[in-house]
C-alpha cells in the first residue's frame, strides 16, 4: 500500500499513516491486499476513498459480506465521519442501516429525483 501511495509530500505521508492507523491496517501497510479479509477490504477502500479529504463520499453497500463486529465498526466510523461533516451518500439493502446512518432516506423508486437533485446542485 505504501508504495502505491509514495510521495515526497509530507502531507500525503502524514495523511497516509492517519488513515492507516484510523482503519487499523498500520500492521499490513507493507502487505498485498489479496490476503485480507473482507472487512479490512472494505476499511481499505474507504481510507483509500478518503485520501483527497472529500467533502462527499458515495458507498455503495459499504458494509455487505461483514461479520457483525465489523459492520458495527463500519457503523461507528461512518458516523464519525459524518459528525465531522463529511456528507455521504450510500446505498444498502439493510434497512436499519439507513435507519441508523442516514439523516435522510430514498428508496429506489425516487432513485431519479435523487439523481436529478445532485445534478441541479453542481
Amino acid at each position: 500500500m505504501r508504495n502505491i501511495l509514495a510521495s515526497p509530500s509530507w502531507s500525503v505521508s502524514s495523511t497516509l499513516a492517519d488513515l492507516l492507523e484510523r482503519f487499523e491496517l498500520v500492521d499490513r501497510a507493507d502487505e498485498k491486499v489479496n490476503g485480507f479479509s473482507g472487512g479490512m477490504v472494505q476499511r481499505l477502500k474507504i481510507a483509500r476513498a478518503l485520501m483527497h479529504d472529500p467533502a462527499l463520499l458515495f458507498l455503495d453497500e459499504p458494509t455487505t459480506g461483514l461479520d457483525p463486529q465489523s459492520r458495527r465498526a463500519m457503523w461507528d466510523l461512518l458516523g464519525e465521519l459524518n459528525t465531522k461533516g463529511l456528507t455521504i451518500l450510500l446505498t444498502t439493502h439493510y434497512m436499519e442501516e439507513a435507519d441508523q446512518l442516514c439523516g435522510r432516506i430514498a428508496d429506489h423508486r425516487s432513485w431519479p429525483a435523487v439523481c436529478h437533485w445532485i445534478r441541479r446542485r453542481n
